[in-house]
């Protein structure tokens, strides 16, 4: 629980000034970090008397589902070995990045933004929208200097709403193709919570996943050869024993 609190005011070589907060708990120093810049971590840091704690770094959260980490937050975040727990939040949809995501993208240049949306046809693939279909979805994106990050190198956290009883939770690909993702189902919030190490477009469901039409026909390709085999071997059975 946080008990102490100190706002101060830094001011650097330039005589810019930006007033940050910092909040002790006894065990460490939790510092939200303003978008501008993170040089005034340590000067708060030290300005929470009494406390030689390791810092965690909390950048803004932002309500439409998109973070923007600066360039260097995330530089200072793995030279100093500060915590990091980013998170970006979309109404009933929420993902967290840990220090490990970052501290992997520390050696590239640019912002990091982070990304949760409703998935629509436009952030999806045609294969995706249609294996979607009426179920709950999500698109979570990770961007740095406009490149996208699929492979985390780290893990996030996932928390989503969908709504109804969700047991099931897939990533859904590129091309349609599913692989289902443990999760937790909280029935009295309706959270259903998972864990990922690659950022794309995850689906939940209330039941096992039952593919709708398009997909069905889709399965039952490789069926086809075989019944028909099967019925001309049948054929040719039934003339030899009316031959017979």
């Amino acid at each position: 629980m946080i008990s102490l609190e100190q706002t101060v005011i830094y001011k650097d070589a330039e005589g810019n000034t930006t007033e940050i907060t910092a909040y002790g708990d006894g065990e460490r120093v939790y510092i939200p970090v303003p978008e501008n810049t993170v040089m005034a971590v340590d000067y708060a840091k030290d300005s929470v008397e009494g406390m030689d704690a390791q810092v965690v770094i909390m950048p803004t959260e932002e309500e439409d589902g998109t973070v923007v980490i600066p360039e260097d937050t995330v530089h200072i975040i793995a030279e100093y070995g500060y915590l990091a727990s980013v998170t970006a939040r979309n109404g009933t949809m929420s993902v967290t990045i840990d220090n490990d995501v970052l501290k992997n993208l520390s050696g590239n240049r640019g912002d990091v933004v982070l990304s949760i949306k409703p998935v629509t046809e436009y952030n999806t693939t045609g294969a995706q929208w249609k294996v979607i279909g009426d179920n709950y979805a999500v698109s979570v994106t990770l961007l740095q200097n406009d490149t996208l990050i699929s492979e985390l190198g780290g893990t996030a956290e996932i928390e989503v709403e969908p709504g109804y009883e969700a047991m099931h939770v897939y990533y859904v690909a590129d091309d349609g193709n599913l692989e289902e993702i443990p999760c937790t189902y909280d029935s009295e919030t309706g959270i259903v919570a998972f864990s990922v190490v690659h950022f794309s477009v995850y689906m939940a469901t209330n039941g096992e996943y039952w593919a709708g039409p398009s997909q069905m026909w889709v399965m039952m390709l490789p069926l086809i050869p075989i019944t028909f085999l099967a019925l001309m071997f049948a054929g040719i059975r039934r003339v030899e024993d009316e031959q017979s």
